[in-house]
């Protein structure tokens, strides 16, 4: 068996990371062991490790309670949603932010299956903060038949918290916005922040002299 190699390793830790599918307890260094004893080929695996509880209970510093507290953890992140899910696949410009403003448009499945199916490469590039590159790579990955399989695969392990895509407008188009305090009319800040931002609004951490609303 080959030995696990460092794009191996860099993509499954990000998977793992609490950024992304939020597996707790799962070290890079336990990672490479998974990769390394054929367990982890593609990310659905990690939801079949119970079949491997003995195993990895002989490694060095695993016992069955850790083993245990391990499978909890695995099953705990199958509850998650579509920002740190797509962060975990590892798509190449999509960080937490740009997972965000795809959402803000679709729902998971949704923005996979229009990805995957898309006869251009520019469809996701009017959102604000994609772009064309962005849209690009996002739909190139998508049309690879193995990330294509791999995610469903993974989708099948997963329970997936959707939210309402934001219905966009241009309210506040070419408007900058502070958001401090107390908010009344939304649950809480981030969801006026994804207002604005959904009106073609801007909101940013600090005044400056383009702030237009505080």
């Amino acid at each position: 068996m080959q030995p696990a190699q460092p794009k191996q390793l860099k993509k499954f830790a990000r998977f793992v990371s609490k950024e992304g599918i939020n597996i707790d307890g799962i070290s890079e260094q336990t990672v490479w062991k998974f990769i390394n004893h054929g367990f982890i080929r593609e990310y659905a695996d990690f939801y079949k490790l119970k079949n491997y509880a003995f195993e990895i209970s002989c490694f060095e510093g695993f016992g069955k309670k850790s083993v245990s507290n391990l499978l909890e953890s695995v099953e705990k992140s199958r509850h998650t949603d579509g920002r740190h899910l797509l962060y975990a696949l590892n798509i190449p410009l999509c960080g937490g932010d740009v997972a965000k403003k795809l959402l803000s448009r679709y729902k998971v499945k949704e923005l996979i299956e229009t990805a995957r199916l898309s006869m251009f490469d520019d469809e996701f590039a009017s959102i604000d903060g994609i772009g064309p590159e962005k849209s690009a790579k996002f739909i190139a990955w998508f049309k690879d038949d193995v990330h294509f399989q791999h995610v469903q695969h993974l989708l099948s392990e997963l329970i997936i918290e959707e939210q309402e895509p934001v219905e966009t407008g241009n309210k506040c188009q070419g408007l900058t916005f502070v958001v401090t305090g107390d908010v009344h009319h939304y649950k809480n800040r981030n969801e006026l922040k994804a207002y604005i931002e959904s009106q073609g609004g801007k909101v940013t951490g600090s005044v400056s002299k383009s702030t237009n609303f505080l």
